[in-house]
């Protein structure tokens, strides 16, 4: 389910499937309408796609989704901003919160995936070892937040790690004991692939260290914790 969330968020494969997903419906309807009017399947395909378009049913099918959206939007912040804390969701909230931050997940390790250079260098495997674990971990049914919007920052992150973990599995591999790192004859005998793993390590790198400064930042915010 967290792959499909993934493949639909991407810019690219969202258009992809929503066009195969509108092409799907376009083909049903008129096969259904075929079977109804014992009709040539072909020629109403091509009579669907020759109709005349009318504006004003256009328009109101374009405000009808625009408002239905808006009211999505508007009663899933409402019950983000009903929530309210009693003393024990917020104690159980705020030691989740910070067993994320200073066990699973710290910053010392956003720092390192931050700053490190990827391009051919070797780095300790146990440099992502937090990335990989904190991924395990988080498959547990009692690892969530009470609070809604803090449930949310954390699926967040957890998206961002999960590309950032899958894209490593093709594109790093064991130089030494204990030592990962792009391959290095990748540069020389097959520079494309290496210029893109290189690159997208980086670009996956730098996203989830900003979803993770998002999500220690609005967390302390609203835990209300130094």
């Amino acid at each position: 389910m967290e792959k499909i969330k993934q493949i639909w968020k991407d810019p690219v494969w969202s258009k992809v499937i929503s066009a195969g997903i509108i092409g799907f419906v376009i083909l049903i309807y008129n096969s259904i309408y075929s079977l109804v009017t014992n009709t040539n399947l072909k020629t109403n395909i091509i009579a669907f796609w020759n109709s005349k378009i009318i504006l004003w049913v256009v328009a109101v099918i374009i405000i009808v989704l625009v408002v239905i959206y808006t009211l999505r939007k508007l009663f899933n912040r409402k019950e983000k901003d009903d929530f309210v804390y009693d003393e024990k969701t917020l104690e159980l909230d705020t030691a989740f919160f910070n067993k994320i931050r200073n066990e699973l997940l710290t910053m010392q390790s956003i720092y390192w995936l931050r700053n490190n250079n990827f391009g051919g260098r070797s780095f300790q495997d146990e440099l992502l070892q937090p990335f990989d674990m904190i991924e395990m971990q988080m498959e547990r049914a009692d690892y969530d937040f009470f609070n809604p919007q803090l449930e949310t920052l954390l699926q967040e992150l957890m998206e961002q790690i999960k590309d950032f973990n899958s894209f490593l599995l093709p594109n790093v591999f064991t130089e030494s004991v204990h030592r990962l790192t792009v391959p290095s004859e990748w540069r020389h005998e097959q520079p494309e692939r290496y210029d893109e793993a290189v690159d997208g390590i980086h670009r996956r790198a730098q996203k989830l260290a900003l979803k993770y400064d998002e999500f220690i930042r609005k967390g302390r915010k609203i835990l209300k914790v130094q």
